[in-house]
């Protein structure tokens, strides 16, 4: 997909900027027509494996008021290793949350400016 931005970014066609993006819509809708064009079988399998909960996702317990609630408990309990596991969640959901942060920032609203500053560089600094 990056080099499709990329090819956009350089082309001076309108017919060819426009196959670019038909071409990001379909990378886009992949997954969708993937799953249109299962055989009847695969898709009854699914049907039966959702009736009986096996493709369900468990509950998230390492939510904030969870880890809180644990946390509690491992000092009313004074567990000092429970205590420690659950410092250590809050800080891994810490590290999460500025990761997928810091990447929706920099792909959604900077990957068009870092395309344009890549080309200027391959354009006066690499021949």
């Amino acid at each position: 997909m990056v080099t499709l931005m990329v090819v956009e970014g350089q082309e001076k066609s309108l017919g060819q900027i426009v196959k670019a993006f038909v071409t990001l819509g379909f990378c886009n809708n992949i997954d969708s027509m993937f799953v249109g064009n299962m055989p009847l079988s695969a898709k009854k399998n699914l049907a039966a494996l959702n009736k009986k909960g096996g493709l369900t996702m468990p509950k998230n317990k390492n939510t904030y008021s969870n880890i809180f609630l644990r946390l509690k408990q491992a000092l009313k309990e004074r567990n000092s290793s429970n205590i420690w596991r659950e410092i250590f969640n809050i800080i891994v959901n810490i590290e999460y949350t500025i990761l997928v942060n810091f990447q929706i920032v920099v792909f959604n609203y900077f990957a068009a400016i870092m395309v344009i500053i890549v080309q200027m560089i391959g354009y006066f600094y690499i021949k």
